[in-house]
């Protein structure tokens, strides 16, 4: 893509699909990324007094998301730990207290 700023326009070149967007300060925003749109782009920005061209390699990729989860949650432990120091506070005590009877 280039950018003409005194014109203040924007000429698509071939490799144009109709989901990038070219903006004033140069940022190409690219919509519905797909592993397709891995490869090299080319801004120029062309106009009295200025000539730049900006070039990156971009590379998309996917992350994986696990399809199940395993294990239990920090609360689920949490809980049982805690219900498991209950659990033997009681015992104890009660274990003291029938040792007085």
């Amino acid at each position: 893509m280039t950018y003409y700023p005194t014109l203040d326009i924007t000429s698509k070149g071939p490799g144009f699909t109709g989901r990038e967007t070219l903006f004033k300060n140069c940022t190409l925003r690219i919509t519905h990324l797909n592993l397709n749109d891995s490869k090299a782009y080319t801004i120029t920005v062309d106009g009295p007094g200025v000539f730049e061209i900006a070039k990156v390699n971009l590379m998309v990729s996917v992350k994986e998301t696990p399809t199940e989860t395993r294990g239990l949650s920090a609360m689920a432990l949490g809980g049982i730990i805690v219900g498991c120091m209950l659990a033997f506070v009681v015992a104890i005590l009660g274990a003291i207290l029938f040792a007085r009877e």
